[in-house]
């Protein structure tokens, strides 16, 4: 299975032009948990995101992590009071989604864009991650296991997808192979 991870630059790849394969993703990892369109279209808009996309060897895409600045989005109202109360550096990025095909999760691929998202935000000067993780599916756990030595805190809340961990942590520092650059 060849893949390849693709950081988005939206200053060279419009929204338009990847807006129907990432809504069709989003509905193919979420289901009826998707973000809508317009906050898609604002996210991969922001140039301050950090998006890396991973595309299969026919360059379809089949996951995509997004992280955005943490202080940016603590200070944005919250409708469901999510983000109240918490605070964040300059140097402190939030998962704002992550996630992979049905049909290709369960193969280790996660960990690929997990970790090129993680090499991609150290590169911008980010060195602690911030993340809502779901408590029933078992993701929130082993979020904790694997990175045993880099939390720094972490504490249950509620949110409109259920019980939820907030999870602020080290970000890992990895080598890994070379990272295509959109528009290279």
């Amino acid at each position: 299975m060849s893949f390849y991870l693709e950081i988005f630059d939206p200053t060279s790849n419009p929204w338009e032009k990847v807006k129907d394969e990432i809504i069709d993703l989003e509905n193919d990892i979420f289901g009826d948990e998707t973000f809508d369109e317009e906050t898609l279209k604002t996210g991969f808009e922001n140039p301050d995101n950090t998006i890396i996309i991973m595309r299969d060897g026919d360059g379809r895409a089949i996951g995509y992590a997004w992280a955005t600045p943490a202080k940016a989005l603590y200070k944005e109202e919250d409708d469901y009071q999510v983000f109240q109360g918490r605070e964040a550096s300059e140097n402190t990025a939030y998962i704002y989604s992550l996630g992979l095909r049905k049909e290709y999760q369960g193969k280790g691929l996660v960990v690929r864009l997990y970790d090129a998202l993680n090499q991609s935000l150290l590169s911008k000067g980010y060195t602690r991650l911030h993340r809502d993780a779901e408590i029933k599916n078992g993701l929130a756990a082993n979020i904790l296991k694997n990175n045993q030595g880099k939390i720094i805190n972490n504490f249950e809340h509620d949110s409109p997808y259920g019980k939820q961990m907030f999870i602020d942590m080290w970000i890992p520092f990895l080598f890994l192979p070379s990272i295509h650059h959109d528009g290279d």
